[in-house]
């Protein structure tokens, strides 16, 4: 008898999440099988709810777009909304503004005021006697940068209404600011009797600056306010060496109220409709008046 009796294999105990399901009434099923139709009981289509693909198809079938077509639908009516020389954002995140039409001749206003100091120095040269080896220095580098200033003015009134016109990315203007930069070098040597150390190390800062300019435009990327920001710093330091080195008090409190009144015009251009950085062209006139005033003495 003990050899006919089947044999049964022993009982293993049940992992405890079998256990729970068997005493949860639920048939424990082989494995997988029941946590997968778990799964699917659980899920909309399951329960008859409609999944999110049946949301979109049924929108579709009702003529009514899915999100992604609402959001190129309203971004194109924005597009259409916009004013010409609205702000916008490009790929890389920069501010993005076209040209207006309208602010055409206010650009070419900024290029003909960018020539007004380059005639002064001129004429200042003309009068001096045998003008010195600084003053040509400071003269050489204002005509190159007033080139590259005129030139990108130039370009933005020819581009202006243009949506794929960015004036950021344009290389005239990476030229444009690099040359100051580049006239904040001499302008320091002329200020400060050329003192090595100081010429060093303003022309340390400037160099980084032209490189950061230079670096941003062949990546492919924008420019961005900041750029105009560091010039700012960059005029404030080589000015300072006008009262350190010269004790030239008057020239240097004539050259800072002059770039004061600058700003206050090139801050305010958006709401002179774009005749403040022309205006702001203008006041360079007295600051390189009391430059090449004391850089002459």
């Amino acid at each position: 008898r003990s050899k006919l009796r089947p044999r049964v294999a022993p009982q293993l105990p049940l992992p405890p999440r079998r256990a729970l399901q068997m005493a949860a009434g639920r048939s424990p099923g082989p494995g997988r099988e029941t946590e997968a139709s778990e799964v699917h009981a659980s899920t909309p289509a399951a329960r008859g709810a409609p999944t999110q693909r049946g949301k979109f198809a049924e929108k579709a079938r009702s003529g009514t777009p899915p999100p992604a077509a609402d959001k190129r639908a309203s971004q194109e009516s924005l597009d259409a909304k916009r004013p010409e020389g609205a702000k916008r954002r490009t790929a890389n995140g920069a501010r993005k503004e076209a040209t207006p039409p309208e602010r055409f001749w206010q650009e070419l206003f900024s290029a003909g005021s960018m020539v007004v100091p380059s005639i002064y120095f001129a004429w200042f040269l003309r009068q001096a006697e045998g003008p010195s080896a600084s003053l040509t220095a400071l003269a050489s580098s204002t005509f190159a940068h007033c080139a590259a200033s005129v030139a990108f003015h130039v370009q933005c009134a020819c581009c202006g209404g243009d949506a794929s016109f960015n004036h950021l990315e344009s290389p005239l203007r990476c030229a444009d600011m690099v040359l100051i930069h580049l006239c904040c070098i001499f302008y320091s040597g002329a200020a400060c009797n050329w003192d090595s150390c100081f010429v060093a190390a303003n022309a340390a800062v400037n160099l980084l600056c032209m490189l950061s300019l230079v670096w941003t435009r062949l990546g492919g990327l924008a420019g961005s306010p900041r750029d105009s920001l560091r010039t700012v710093g960059c005029i404030f330091l080589y000015t300072s060496a006008l009262p350190y080195f010269r004790q030239d008090y008057w020239n240097y409190l004539g050259i800072i109220c002059s770039y004061v009144v600058g700003g206050v015009f090139w801050k305010a251009n958006a709401r002179l409709d774009g005749w403040g950085h022309g205006m702001f062209h203008l006041t360079l006139v007295p600051a390189s008046h009391f430059l090449l005033r004391s850089a002459s003495t």
